[in-house]
């Protein structure tokens, strides 16, 4: 069961779980705000003297928080976008409960239905979102986690990013290894779940409303990494008309384009300075015969050969 922790001192913690119950746990180095697992194994049992004094603190800690259990629940902390094209966005409360869904496009809502999403663990509707999409063959190639799917993380402190970042990749580390019998190490820098910062979820909106269509930052996080390849390979970055073509296409196609935008950059990285047409040789005029090596009438007629 999840709980968040209301207050803390050096020997134990007061934690709020799930089911609305105030708890005293030995506090394992645990901050406020801080989401955890608890067990019946981590309850402590308290002399009324304490759980009155707990029941005091856990009472002021949740008028302070504007509505306890209730508020607690219902409060969204952030949010998780799930781009393949379909597109889904998921909003998670701080147990990382999921408290509301959305479907962003027409392809996504026949997907969203088929999941059980209301007051379930993010974790687990994201299961169900990768098995829905799987099943609709919208994941249907071998390496769908490295080419296929963009699962983007905005919460309201970087420390819940981070920690929903984490879990969402553990899990998925978890379904590819169940599913291929591979070991991946899903980092955030090349991995499938990536962290959105706020200047890019305010462009979102700023380029959803200009196109009058929703974008998600996961997947305008894409296009973007799509616009720099370009302008690694000496193109110019792409325009806003060019985005909103690129931001309707499927996740796979454009990590195929950057994918050989990289390619075409690396390649050129190889090539020695100075070959003109980057195969032939600096010096050959011709292109086809070797500075030096001129036919010998040619020498004779030029008097540059002695017989």
């Amino acid at each position: 069961m999840k709980a968040i922790i209301m207050e803390t001192d050096r020997k134990q913690a007061v934690a709020m779980s799930e089911d609305g119950m105030v708890r005293h746990i030995r506090n394992r180095g645990y901050e406020i705000g801080q989401s955890i697992e608890i067990g019946e194994m981590n309850i402590m049992r308290m002399k009324n003297r304490t759980r009155n004094l707990v029941a005091g603190i856990a009472a002021a800690v949740l008028i302070t928080a504007g509505g306890g259990t209730a508020y607690a629940y219902n409060n969204p902390v952030a949010e998780v976008s799930v781009d393949v094209n379909p597109s889904i966005v998921y909003t998670v409360n701080t147990f990382e409960k999921v408290i509301k869904a959305k479907a962003i496009d027409d392809e996504a809502v026949p997907v969203l239905d088929t999941i059980q999403w209301t007051g379930e663990d993010i974790d687990k509707v994201l299961d169900s979102t990768i098995a829905a999409l799987k099943e609709k063959e919208y994941l249907n190639q071998q390496d769908w986690y490295e080419n296929g799917i963009v699962i983007g993380v905005h919460a309201d402190s970087v420390k819940k990013e981070k920690q929903l970042i984490r879990g969402i990749s553990e899990r998925l580390e978890q379904i590819i290894f169940e599913e291929t019998a591979k070991e991946v190490d899903l980092d955030e820098k090349d991995g499938p779940v990536i962290g959105i910062g706020e200047d890019r979820v305010r462009e979102a909106a700023r380029l959803s409303e200009k196109f009058g269509v929703e974008i998600t930052p996961g997947k305008l996080n894409l296009v973007q990494k799509l616009s720099k390849s370009y302008e690694l390979i000496g193109e110019d970055a792409l325009t806003e008309a060019a985005i909103e073509t690129w931001i309707e296409e499927p996740v796979k196609d454009i990590m195929a384009q950057i994918k050989e935008n990289r390619q075409a950059e690396k390649e050129d990285k190889t090539t020695p300075p100075g070959l003109v047409d980057k195969t032939t040789p600096p010096g050959l005029v011709n292109k086809t015969t070797p500075p030096g090596l001129m036919k010998k009438e040619e020498l004779k007629e030029s008097g540059k050969a002695s017989e």
